[in-house]
């Protein structure tokens, strides 16, 4: 009698399964060879040293499990690894077809390719240097548990040379070392011939007998998951991976939008080529962050939906759900513009003093800005310099992505079409530019920044200081000197938590040579070496020294602080407080059209 009709449910998705597999290390090494097994990009390199392989080299020749290895088996090509351990992969991860299933490794990198390059004789780099991991097996040596490394049976090709001349004054064999790599090592002929050599012992055979077992039927267990989506994988990676790191959003974007072959997309060669288009001041943006070149491509998209899709739903922007809908159709046909704006707005940026995203204020102050320069051939840099400093000093109005879409939306369209576009009014205080910051706030940035964008000059010999090689390599705290010498402030007790000696209103640009030579130099004592000190500066005489008060002026450094002769305890204060209204009418001076409010409070 036939049996009840089954009903099969049929879906489109893949079915999701876990499947295990278990390989010897020649078997994995092969494998990986091949490109059997790859790693994508968002694993981390390989940070192992030395003591660490030997470890799990170790713990195989003892019988000890060394864990799972964990791989998802898709069909999605991602981007990957070219070379392992300084060994090229083959056949290139970049020829093979795109209908074939990949296998890529979540979960055990760092054991799988010590294990790659101390059987292939890899290279890697240890403590800047580069060391060669190829693993060779003495087994004349101890292998007794807790054996110092050095002296044990597991050997890098570094200490082979050592210990092949250790055992030739034993007169020991030195061809009774192998090399874990060599295949045809421990073969019947070869075994034999180890046999007839000097120093070889039933011991000696006995280790030998158990590194074959290692290679040869020693299993590693695989567990393979299918049928899942890249942001599934993302989250097993994140739940699984020992050191706790989180994947991010570039990361994800980076590895799904990877096309190989002869129309070929990566994201990371655009970035290279974002980086090469960088003028020599700009060198030091070469530093960015890649989420937040992202971002910007993220931003440039966006405008151009605006532009040629109006009315539909926008799915573009810089959070991480738009910036997953990237895909290479949508950015190869602006990739050229999208470069372009990007390194205009960092140029733009470096012309303001901020030499390096470090530097940036606010990170999301590049985003509108870099959504004009795509959309506009001839931006108003006025306009882009007030937008700037204005949202500089009010950080907090552009913390989020609303922030972002509603100056794009109310600032640059309309300056983007023609009209004058509405600043928002700006309240600051005195008391604000000097109260002390930590080293990363924003707001201390924004007056660093602004220091700097004034084009403050050296007061040994006049030339602008963010001109020079020294700023622009760094932009580093190295030229940030302290008007008030900090240990001057000490002996004379002036530094309060109001009047902080960290003051940004202490700070000044000058050039590390000057500021190696004031040290801690009373500024009573300083001021009068560079007041009373012509300047020599040839190549700018036929523009006109600056004189010592035009230095001071670029410094916004009063000048009755510099022609005194001593200083009170209270002397500093009153400098503070005189440096914050210097520094106000220069803000104002820089804010015409914005509605600004400076209080004394």
């Amino acid at each position: 009698m036939a049996g009840p009709a089954v009903e099969v449910m049929r879906v489109s998705a893949p079915i999701r399964s876990i499947s295990t597999e278990t390989l010897t290390v020649v078997e994995i090494v092969h494998k990986l060879k091949r490109n059997h097994f790859l790693i994508p990009t968002f694993q981390r390199d390989f940070v192992w040293q030395p003591a660490d392989v030997l470890s799990l080299w170790d713990s195989m020749y003892r019988a000890f499990p060394i864990g799972s290895i964990l791989c998802w088996n898709t069909t999605e090509q991602l981007e990957t690894h070219r070379r392992i351990g300084g060994f090229t992969l083959e056949p290139d991860p970049l020829d093979l077809l795109d209908e074939m299933e990949y296998r890529y490794i979540l979960d055990g990198q760092q054991r799988l390719t010590s294990l790659f390059i101390s059987y292939i004789a890899g290279r890697e780099i240890v403590e800047d240097e580069s060391f060669d991991f190829g693993l060779h097996f003495d087994p004349t040596a101890s292998d007794a548990p807790g054996i110092d490394r050095k002296e044990g049976a597991f050997i890098f090709a570094n200490d082979v040379e050592r210990r092949r001349s250790e055992l030739r004054r034993k007169r020991v064999a030195p061809e009774l070392i192998i090399r874990v790599g060599d295949e045809r090592a421990l073969d019947a002929d070869r075994m034999a011939a180890y046999a007839a050599m000097p120093g070889y012992t039933p011991e000696a055979r006995t280790r030998l007998n158990r590194l074959y077992r290692l290679l040869q039927l020693y299993r590693v267990p695989f567990i393979f998951t299918q049928g899942v989506d890249l942001s599934d994988v993302c989250d097993i990676y994140e739940r699984i991976n020992q050191k706790g790191r989180k994947l991010s959003t570039t990361d994800i974007v980076v590895a799904r939008t990877f096309r190989s072959g002869a129309d070929g997309f990566s994201l990371r060669a655009m970035f290279d080529g974002i980086h090469a288009g960088l003028s020599a001041r700009a060198i030091h943006w070469r530093q960015i962050d890649q989420q937040l070149l992202l971002q910007m491509i993220g931003m440039c998209l966006r405008v151009e939906h605006d532009r040629s899709a109006h009315g539909a739903r926008n799915p573009y922007g810089f959070d991480k759900g738009a910036l997953l809908n990237l895909t290479p159709e949508i950015i190869e046909p602006h990739q050229e513009r999208i470069q372009r704006a990007i390194i205009s707005v960092i140029e733009f940026l470096v012309a303001q003093g901020i030499f390096s995203a470090k530097r940036l204020p606010a990170t999301y102050l590049a985003l509108p800005l870099c959504a004009y320069l795509y959309i506009e051939p001839k931006p108003d840099h006025r306009a882009m310099r007030q937008w700037l400093w204005r949202a500089a000093f009010d950080y907090e109005s552009i913390d989020s992505d609303a922030d972002v879409y509603a100056a794009t939306r109310e600032f640059f369209e309309p300056l983007r079409a023609g009209r004058q576009p509405i600043y928002k009014p700006l309240t600051l205080s005195l008391r604000s530019f000097i109260r002390r910051y930590t080293h990363d706030r924003s707001y201390r940035l924004a007056m660093l920044a602004f220091l700097s964008s004034l084009g403050p000059r050296d007061l040994a010999d006049g030339h602008v200081v963010t001109d020079s090689p020294a700023m622009t390599a760094a932009g580093s705290d190295a030229t940030q000197h302290h008007i008030f010498p900090l240990a001057f402030l000490t002996k004379q007790h002036a530094s309060t938590k109001a009047f902080h000696k960290d003051s940004v209103m202490n700070l000044c640009w000058m050039s590390q040579q000057t500021n190696f030579d004031i040290k801690d130099t009373s500024p009573a004592e300083y001021f009068g070496w560079y007041r009373d000190r012509p300047v020599e500066r040839p190549q700018e005489k036929a523009e006109g020294q600056p004189t010592f008060e035009q230095i001071l002026a670029s410094q916004l450094i009063p000048l009755d602080v510099a022609t005194r002769t001593t200083f009170e305890k209270g002397d500093y204060r009153a400098f503070l407080l005189a440096r914050a209204r210097l520094f106000a009418d220069a803000l104002r001076a820089a804010l015409p059209d914005v509605p600004l409010t400076i209080t004394d409070k």
